[in-house]
C-alpha cells in the first residue's frame, strides 16, 4: 500500500489520485480535529486550530488555551478533571452558551487507566467512525506533546504506534513528529514553514528500508538497519534539490521534522 501525505495538511485518495482536501491553499493544514494537551501552547497554534473542524482540551489544556488563545471556540473538554479549573470550565461554556456554540464536558476521573490523551482520542473517533460522511481516517493535531515530562512524550508517541491504522495522529512542538506505518509513504514538506533537518526513530522493533529524498537515505542492509542500540537516523536533513521524502519500511518509524514557524 502507498500513502501520500502532506507533512501539516489532510489528504485522501479518491479514485487512487490523492488530493488536499477542505479547500486549503498549498502548505495550510486541513486537519479533522486539534488535540490540545496540559501543556503550554506551541508557536503558530492558532493557525492549527482556526484550520480544524474540532477542537478538543484534555482536561488542564483548557487552561493554557483560555490564558493563550482565550477567543477559540472550544467543542470539548475531557479527562479525569482533575486539572480544569472550574472557572475555566465555565468561561467555555458560558461563552459557547452566548455564541450559539456547544462546548461539552466529559468527565472521565473514575477512570484512571488511560490518559487524558486517550480518553479525548477514544471519543473523538467513536463519533468519527460513527459519521456515515467520513470514508477516511482522520488528521488529528496534537498541541504541546513534547513539553514536560519525558514519561508523558514517551506515551503520547506510543499512542500514535497503537492508533496508527485509526488515525493519522501529528504531534505538535517546537518539531512535529508522527508515526510513519510500513509500506510506502510519501510525504510532501512545506519549506515555508517547515525546515530540513530530520530524524527516522525505530519503534517496538528493528526497521530495514529505503528512504528517498534524505541527505544520508536509508538502504535495506544490516549495517543500515534501525534499532535501540543500534542505529538511529537523528541529525539527518532533507535534501535541498527536493521537498518530497519516500520511505519504503518493514516496521513503523517515528518521523520528526523540523518546524521553522
Amino acid at each position: 500500500m502507498t500513502t501520500e501525505l502532506y507533512s501539516l495538511g489532510k489528504l485522501t485518495a479518491t479514485d487512487g489520485e490523492v488530493v488536499l482536501t477542505s479547500g486549503t491553499s498549498a502548505g495550510e493544514p486541513a486537519l479533522d480535529a486539534c488535540i490540545i494537551l496540559n501543556c503550554p501552547l506551541p508557536a503558530s497554534s492558532e493557525n492549527l486550530i482556526h484550520q480544524a473542524k474540532t477542537v478538543i482540551a484534555c482536561d488542564g489544556g483548557a487552561n493554557h488555551l483560555r490564558k493563550e488563545l482565550p477567543n477559540t471556540p472550544l467543542d470539548v473538554i475531557i479527562g479525569d478533571m482533575d486539572s480544569a479549573t472550574e472557572d475555566t470550565i465555565n468561561f467555555f461554556t458560558s461563552k459557547a452558551a452566548e455564541t450559539g456554540h456547544t462546548c461539552v464536558v466529559i468527565d472521565l476521573h473514575e477512570d484512571q487507566d488511560s490518559t487524558d490523551l486517550q480518553k479525548a482520542l477514544k471519543h473523538y473517533l467513536s463519533n468519527f467512525i460513527n459519521d456515515t460522511r467520513n470514508e477516511t481516517k482522520p488528521t488529528i493535531a496534537i498541541l504541546g506533546c513534547a513539553a514536560g515530562r519525558i514519561d508523558h512524550m514517551m506515551q503520547n508517541f506510543n499512542i500514535g504506534l497503537r492508533l496508527m491504522g485509526e488515525a493519522r495522529l501529528i504531534f505538535v512542538s517546537d518539531q512535529l513528529a508522527e508515526v510513519i506505518p510500513p509500506g510506502t509513504t510519501t510525504l510532501q514538506i512545506n519549506p515555508k514553514v517547515e525546515g530540513r533537518s530530520c530524524a527516522l526513530i525505530p519503534f517496538a522493533a528493528t526497521v530495514r528500508g529505503t528512504t528517498k529524498g534524505l541527505v544520508w537515505n536509508l538502504q535495506p542492509t544490516a549495517e543500515l538497519e534501525l534499532r535501540w542500540g543500534g542505529l538511529i537516523s537523528t541529525s539527518n536533513r532533507i535534501r535541498t534539490d527536493t521537498d518530497i521524502v519516500t520511505f519504503t519500511l518493514d516496521n513503523p518509524i517515528l518521523w520528526v521534522l523540523e518546524r521553522l514557524t
